[in-house]
């Protein structure tokens, strides 16, 4: 892929985006977001920084760099691209907190007995 991306050509983009994609599976989420920052549009920046984000748990950077993708994403008639992002920019909206209904109806009162809780002997 480095090779590739060195080259430049129609698939220099995608093979840092790739690259990006190894340094984040690797756990070096340093080199990653170094090189995602200047992935541009072809390189999908934005969705790939939201995926730096995602695992170090910053989902309020996430969303707004899938954000940030999606509206990138509308202005070069993307629909595909455009959805992909919208899709992941709500699932880590929705991760940092279960809505207050949902957090009520899961405490240790409602869903078992005290003696079904209690910790085996």
């Amino acid at each position: 892929m480095q090779y590739v991306a060195d080259r430049g050509g129609r698939l220099a983009p995608a093979a840092r985006r790739g690259l990006v994609h190894l340094a984040r599976l690797a756990g070096d989420f340093r080199t990653a977001h170094t090189a995602a920052q200047v992935l541009g549009w072809e390189g999908r920046q934005h969705r790939d920084l939201g995926d730096v984000y995602w695992p170090q748990g910053d989902m309020d950077r996430a969303a707004a760099a899938y954000l940030a993708g999606r509206t990138e994403a509308e202005q070069h008639g993307h629909t595909g691209e455009a959805v992909h992002n919208q899709a992941v920019r709500a699932f880590a909206l929705a991760l940092p907190a279960p809505p207050a209904p949902m957090a009520r109806s899961i405490s240790s009162a409602t869903c078992c007995t005290a003696a079904a809780c209690a910790p085996p002997r």
